[in-house]
């Protein structure tokens, strides 16, 4: 602990040593931090103009050691600059000076920029708003007006002029132009007579001033709006002979290139100096940055370049030249210096620091021996801490242990002592089976043996896990041949599978594969695997047995492959943790077998995995060792090799199980066909036995309809339309309750009252199945007599409620009240409104009531006879006859026209009819009626 201690305070004086050469290097480094960023997206840079702009702003900028400038060229591309733009807003830069290519497509992105927050420095070129923070250039159209002056001057006041172009929608361009034609207003006789986009490049001027060779002759002078084209123009016009013409341009450029050269050596008549503004623009920007107050609009001054001047411009042109160059000799003198200076102090600072560092390490040093003695002073406590501590954890465990095997030791007991009822219930059962009883009693019998064989299984298997983690389990493997075993043990599976329509099957390429195994244990993996993979395939699936000989690792190989629903990748790994059982598979088990399979097989020195995929099958393989020499003497039996004598107690629950009927999504199987049922009920469970069960307790009253989900259950419910639904709460896919809500709310199903049944007994459980719309909830267990009462009440009550609408229709009342409106309600209210609108038309009929309801002809029928016990078509003539009856009593209309107004297709029909209804004919009836007025 102490050494520790001195070993931090060691790393931190190390660290303050570190830290502060690294913050004298920072203060003394005259490579200043630079927190300003600003970014120039420059039009294009591939002339002259804009390279001593670039010159400018470079020089300029070293003055300023906290500003870093980044400069992008868009090359005269307009969708370039935006993309330039883009890039450096990326970059978080803190001010962006722009030269905008063309006004119109770069306006609304610098608009952006600066409502963002980014200060926007405009130079040259000017955007089509004022949107930005200040503009620095000179002002375009006093260059054009004294450039128009000028000529007109020159020209004496007559003559014809052709007038180069820049890009037509930049603005320097547009305002050179627009300033050039005033300034030629003073002289009328002059004019421009013809244009060239020269584009502010030399190239493109030359080749397109070119093809306007047929005009030399009418024109007196030339004006480009820069330099290089005015010397392209010049060069064009001296190759054709027109030397006289004269050719002023703007820029005024020096040094060699430049427009005062050019106008020196006789090139150029004249040129307008134009201001690049590249060190104005860096002024302007670290101002605004340093939050100074700067003017939006900053015009450079500019000036005619002629004959008259020329000399005394470019002796003030190289001698600034100069000396900028002087100063910038100076400048790196003066950093070299500087570098030497501040070498020389960091060498004095890391020799003070050394020293103080050694000081500091010499009394650390002092403090060593001591803080190793208070350690070891430490550690010895902490040891005996650590030894008490483990003492304590070493009696907690034994007393875990002790409770452990207490606990086994109790359910071990209670192992054996169910084994001894099972075993009596078994024997009575059995006995039972060799005595002629009904049919209904011998399937009772069946199911009582099926779920007494399962009980003794699970315990079997319990008793197995106990003896596994007692170390009690031996291995007793003899020599015997594992494709004989294996076919035994799949033979009966057989019958299993041909009635379910399964590929079953086993392959192997060997005529035998002798084997050192457990005949007793290895039967029950693989049955344990081969009766979950027929658990979990479909009909007409397939599960195939594989056994390979792997000679070369001296393994055999024996695989089970199902094209079941498959697992998960997290459910295939823990398929063999214990009491783990996959959900929502709609088979429920004790998660035992695959576990206790792992440990049997493990047992025999072999290994068992499983290889899934969800909604893809699984697959379970087993490699085994060959020969003998992995096993122990005790692990070797003597005898040769026999199934256990209760073998068949290990296997056949799940056989009996798996051979009862099994209820699909698809399942419309009908119990209880004997005789003819006034009622139909639709049991909806997902176990199979207690589908039975119930089934066949409820198929002695009822017919029965039976279905494994709910989904299968609903599309059921609305094809059969059954007078009463039984159904679970847990089942898989739909549950109960998500059932009873769908029934409730649809106008096919409505009507049906619904009995819950499940193993949830809480209050709020049965709240929210109430809530649900059912109309009864039963507790598991629940009493078969119960049930059987509770669906007659129902179906009792529905017949009251039947009578109940009848008496208030409107057809069977003598006042006619309208009923309280509800789902039930609402569509006898609209069957009758059809009738009573429509059956007058001899062509309306059972099919047009259907279409009008949007129902199918069996939902209908069974929906009217559940609510009014009328099929639709004898609701429908019942109706005809008492409107007939009635147009009898009220008017002396003939009864051929009463039958026809009423629907029917003939008055022989009709008749025909009215006396079966009220025995007497039409016309008997009309002539009674008629005596008893006139008495």
């Amino acid at each position: 602990m102490g050494h520790s201690k001195i070993y931090i305070r060691l790393e931190l004086l190390i660290g303050v040593w570190v830290g502060l050469w690294l913050t004298v290097s920072s203060c003394t480094s005259n490579q200043a931090e630079r927190p300003y960023i600003i970014g120039f997206s420059q039009c294009t840079g591939g002339d002259a103009w804009r390279q001593a702009m670039f010159d400018e702003m470079q020089r300029e900028i070293s003055f300023y050691p906290n500003l870093e400038l980044i400069i992008t060229d868009a090359e005269g591309n307009n969708e370039q600059q935006l993309r330039d733009i883009d890039s450096l807003m990326k970059l978080e830069i803190d001010l962006l000076i722009i030269s905008p290519n063309e006004a119109a497509p770069i306006t609304p992105k610098v608009e952006n920029v600066f409502r963002s927050g980014i200060p926007v420095v405009v130079v040259d070129r000017r955007t089509s708003s004022e949107v930005y923070s200040a503009y620095v250039g000179a002002n375009n159209h006093e260059i054009g007006l004294t450039a128009g002056e000028y000529i007109g001057q020159l020209l004496n006041g007559r003559g014809k002029v052709l007038e180069i172009w820049g890009l037509k929608g930049s603005s320097p361009a547009k305002d050179r132009n627009r300033g050039f034609r005033e300034g030629l207003e003073r002289y009328p006789g002059v004019t421009v007579e013809h244009e060239v986009m020269g584009m502010w490049e030399r190239d493109t001027a030359a080749r397109r001033f070119s093809l306007h060779n047929w005009v030399l002759d009418s024109i007196d002078a030339v004006f480009a709006h820069n330099d290089v084209m005015a010397t392209a123009a010049r060069d064009f016009l001296d190759s054709m002979g027109y030397r006289s013409i004269p050719c002023i341009g703007v820029d005024g450029l020096p040094g060699p290139g430049g427009g005062i050269n050019m106008v020196l050596n006789g090139t150029l008549a004249a040129t307008l100096l134009y201001p690049t503004g590249g060190e104005e623009a860096i002024r302007l920007a670290a101002d605004i940055l340093q939050r100074r107050p700067v003017q939006k609009e900053n015009i450079l001054q500019t000036t005619i370049i002629d004959s008259t001047n020329v000399r005394i411009m470019k002796m003030q042109a190289d001698r600034l030249y100069s000396q900028q160059l002087a100063i910038e000799k100076q400048g790196d003198r003066l950093a070299a210096q500087a570098q030497v200076y501040r070498n020389q102090r960091q060498v004095l600072i890391v020799v003070l620091i050394s020293l103080i560092l050694a000081v500091a390490l010499a009394v650390v040093s002092t403090f060593l021996l001591r803080e190793k003695q208070k350690n070891n002073y430490k550690l010895q406590v902490q040891t005996e801490e650590i030894l008490a501590q483990r003492n304590q954890i070493s009696q907690m465990a034994e007393a875990a242990e002790e409770a452990h095997n207490a606990k086994l030791k109790f359910f071990t007991n209670l192992s054996h002592e169910l084994r001894t009822p099972l075993t009596l219930i078994l024997g009575t059962v059995e006995s039972m089976q060799r005595k002629v009883l009904d049919a209904h009693i011998q399937g009772s019998v069946k199911q009582i043996q099926t779920n007494s064989l399962r009980l003794l299984r699970l315990v079997t298997q319990l008793m197995d896990f106990r003896k596994v983690e007692s170390g009690k389990m031996r291995l007793q493997a003899t020599r015997s041949d594992l494709l004989i075993f294996v076919r035994e043990i799949s033979d009966a599976f057989g019958e299993l599978a041909k009635k379910r329509k399964i590929d079953f099957r086993l392959l192997c390429g060997e005529p035998s594969i002798p084997l050192w195994f457990d005949v007793n244990k290895l039967d029950k993996v693989l049955f344990n695997l081969l009766s979950n993979a027929f658990k979990f395939t479909p009909e007409q699936g397939s599960i195939f047995i594989r056994i390979e000989l792997d000679e070369a690792h001296q393994k055999v190989c024996l695989q089970v492959e199902d094209s079941g629903r498959g697992m998960s990748p997290q459910q295939a790994k823990m398929a063999f943790d214990r009491f783990f059982q996959v959900e929502n598979q709609g088979q429920m088990g004790t998660g035992l077998g695959l576990a206790l399979s792992k440990e049997l097989i493990e047992l025999h020195h072999g290994k068992i995995s499983v290889d899934s995929v969800a909604r893809g099958g699984t697959v379970f393989t087993i490699y085994l060792p060959m020969g003998d020499a992995h096993l122990k003497p005790e692990e070797k039996a003597e005898d040769s090799a026999m199934l256990d004598q209760g073998n068949y107690l290990w296997y056949g629950s799940d056989l009996v199980e798996m051979t009862l009927p099994f209820s699909t999504s698809t399942e419309k199987e009908m119990l209880g066909s004997r005789g003819v049922k006034s009622h139909r009920i639709l049991l909806i469970e997902d176990n199979s036995e207690l589908r039975r069960f119930v089934g066949d307790q409820l198929s002695e009253e009822y017919e029965v309809l039976v279905a494994a989900d709910g989904e299968a259950g609903i599309k059921l419910a609305f094809e059969q339309v059954p007078d009463l639904v039984i159904c679970d709460v847990m089942l898989p896919g739909e549950s109960g309750l998500e059932v009873v809500t769908q029934l409730k709310q649809d106008l096919r199903s409505s009507h049906i009252p619904i009995i819950l049944l499940t193993a949830q007994s809480s209050l709020d459980q049965q709240i929210k199945g109430i809530q649900a719309g059912a109309d009864v909830y039963l507790t598991k267990p629940f009493s078969m007599e119960f049930l059987k009462e509770q669906s007659r009440t129902l179906l009792r009550n529905r017949e009251r409620q039947r009578e109940r609408y009848l008496s208030e229709l409107k057809i069977e009342s003598e006042e006619g009240t309208t009923p309280p409106q509800n789902q039930d309600r609402e569509f006898i209210n609209r069957f009758i409104a059809l009738i009573e609108a429509r059956m007058g038309d001899p062509d309306f009929n059972v099919q047009a009531i259907c279409e009008e309801l949007n129902l199918s002809r069996v939902q209908v029928y069974r929906k009217v006879k559940a609510l009014l016990g009328y099929s639709v078509s004898d609701y429908l003539k019942l109706v005809r006859l008492k409107q007939g009856r009635q147009l009898l009593l009220d008017s002396d209309r003939p009864i051929a026209e009463v039958a026809e107004s009423v629907g029917f297709a003939s008055a022989a029909y009709f008749s025909t009819a009215f006396r079966n209804r009220y025995q007497q004919s039409p016309s008997e009836f009309r002539s009674r009626r008629s005596h008893e007025a006139r008495s």
